[in-house]
């Protein structure tokens, strides 16, 4: 095979090694849990997710002082997306499943019991995306 045979395959196969996509190639860094960004308790976090750009998955982490029930509040920009989120430990173990109301603007889940710690939200678009916010309250004030 002469060379310049072999650098026009070599070309034609990094050339196309850009083009395989993941769910999450357009995140904005915070696709997986080691890369969640830290929220407060009680303070509105705005962002968005989005199954058809490429950013399918977003990861919060928040701190709970001590065991106490929440309540969690989203409001969605775009109320016919298809949106699961879940709450897990810190230990990555799943403690609930929520799933956004298809043709809702807004969502509260009350009463979720977690223990003192740090736990995470995946947020993850099936179908559609959305701009969200969302709050977590302690239901004692906490």
């Amino acid at each position: 095979m002469n060379l310049s045979l072999q650098i026009g395959l070599f070309i034609a196969l990094v050339g196309t090694a850009g083009c395989a996509t993941t769910l999450d190639s357009q995140s904005g860094g915070d696709q997986n849990r080691a890369q969640a960004i830290e929220i407060d308790l009680n303070q509105d976090t705005h962002d968005s997710i989005s199954a058809t750009a490429g950013d399918h998955t977003d990861w919060k982490k928040f701190i709970i002082p001590m065991d106490t029930s929440v309540t969690v509040i989203f409001f969605w920009d775009s109320p016919y997306s298809e949106i699961t989120i879940s709450i897990r430990d810190q230990a990555g173990r799943r403690l609930y499943r929520l799933r956004k109301t298809k043709g809702q603007e807004q969502n509260q889940w009350r009463g979720l019991r977690l223990r003192e710690g740090m736990h995470y939200l995946e947020i993850r678009a099936h179908t559609l995306g959305s701009v969200y916010t969302l709050k977590i309250v302690p239901d004692d004030g906490v």
